[in-house]
């Protein structure tokens, strides 16, 4: 009852390949929106058999962005405050350049998390598949 209370903060979908592509567009939107450049984006979505018995799919997503330290900070605080229920698992932050002429870029890299409720036709279509 208490994930049906919160389904709009959670990410949805026909299937966790949906959800998990909802969640990497939610992240990219923010991170562009914060002024980080954009890089790569990589999702890893549950497979049928190591989906839990429960009513949500945990879904993930790396990206990894450049920017500057004011745009990391916006975005984390976009990730904080914003309308969906996500957690950031694991930030990275290196420093853009190697050499000494450091122009304040970093390059960002964080894995978020979110849920996605399963529907119930979601979990009759997992029994129907098993044999």
């Amino acid at each position: 009852r208490a994930l049906t209370a919160m389904e709009s903060s959670l990410f949805g979908g026909a299937d966790p390949v949906t959800a998990s592509a909802e969640l990497a567009r939610y992240v990219s939107t923010r991170a562009t929106q914060s002024g980080l450049r954009l890089e790569q984006t990589e999702t890893s979505t549950p497979i049928d058999s190591a989906r839990s018995e429960r009513d949500v799919d945990a879904l993930r997503v790396t990206v990894r962005a450049r920017g500057g330290i004011l745009a990391v900070f916006t975005f984390l605080r976009a990730m904080e405050s914003g309308p969906r229920l996500v957690r950031i698992e694991r930030i990275d932050i290196v420093r853009g350049s190697t050499d000494d002429s450091f122009d304040g870029t970093l390059t960002f890299t964080a894995t978020v998390a979110g849920l996605a409720l399963r529907r119930p036709s979601d979990t009759t279509a997992i029994t129907e598949d098993q044999p």
